[in-house]
């Protein structure tokens, strides 16, 4: 909060942005950024630019999947016929018409909505959550000892 005052105090006396960055220690652009970001020059406020900053930054956010249930119902559909997370982004992405942002989704969001969901619920939906241990981990086959394993 006191980085905006001094930002809102410096444009009212008609300061530039870089004198204002070198005057709280910030980059030039980080200032540029948050002027832009709350109204610009004429506009900018530290309270509502603060409270504007808090608000964006509450949480718990609601994910993309829990808010559009066509995406949601893609997605699953995905899921239950053994597609990887990065598999249906790419998909979506690929599927996309003139920029379309509303079925889209990254494989992180994917993942984190799985996980997020209470527990059973991906069997109910007949969807496989993948192996449990380490990409790339194998068990060893007969007469083959796992690496690191002695005797």
């Amino acid at each position: 909060m006191a980085d905006r005052e001094e930002i809102s105090r410096a444009l009212a006396s008609g300061a530039g942005q870089k004198d204002i960055a070198i005057s709280i220690g910030r980059c030039e652009s980080v200032v540029s950024r948050e002027i832009a970001r709350h109204g610009g020059r004429e506009k900018y406020r530290a309270h509502t630019a603060n409270a504007k900053a808090r608000s964006s930054r509450e949480r718990p956010r609601c994910r993309k999947l829990d808010a559009d249930p066509v995406l949601r119902e893609r997605v699953t559909g995905d899921l239950r016929r053994a597609w990887s997370p990065q598999q249906i982004s790419g998909r979506l992405c690929r599927e996309r018409n003139g920029g379309e942002t509303g079925m889209s989704v990254s494989h992180e969001a994917i993942y984190t909505w799985m996980y997020a969901l209470p527990k059973g619920e991906l069997a109910e939906m007949e969807i496989a959550r993948g192996p449990a241990g380490p990409a790339g981990s194998r068990v060893a086959g007969p007469g083959r000892r796992a690496p690191g394993s002695s005797g």
